[in-house]
């Protein structure tokens, strides 16, 4: 499978390359889990066009910087990442809440489902 390529303009100096590499980050992840005979729950494919480049609101994905609690760092030590200049957190691609929802709602459906079977 073939990364999927993507644009996002983040403002008139600043063109980012992304990589798309979640299906097959989570086709991995499944012959892993099917191969130790674990169940594996897909939570992405419901959160595709929820990626970090979407609108708040849209996104349930905070990029390299993005808004967080207080608790998460501004700068990430023995780097020069420092995303406080821009008012946002270290979050390194990190769910938000919606993101941590839509998984929460997965996982719990696939325990109901495993206490069925038993």
């Amino acid at each position: 499978m073939a990364p999927q390529i993507q644009r996002a303009g983040l403002g008139d100096r600043t063109d980012v390359i992304t990589i798309g590499v979640g299906g097959k980050l989570n086709a991995t992840i499944k012959r892993v889990t099917d191969f130790f005979g674990d169940r594996y729950v897909d939570v992405y494919s419901s959160s595709v066009g929820h990626d970090a480049c979407q609108p708040a609101g849209t996104k349930w994905i905070e990029g390299i910087c993005g808004d967080a609690a207080d608790y998460w760092p501004a700068k990430l030590p023995g780097t020069l990442l420092n995303c406080a200049i821009v008012g946002k957190r270290v979050t390194l691609v990190h769910p938000d809440a919606e993101g941590h929802a839509n998984t929460a709602a997965h996982v719990e459906r696939a325990i109901r489902i495993a206490l069925l079977e038993r």
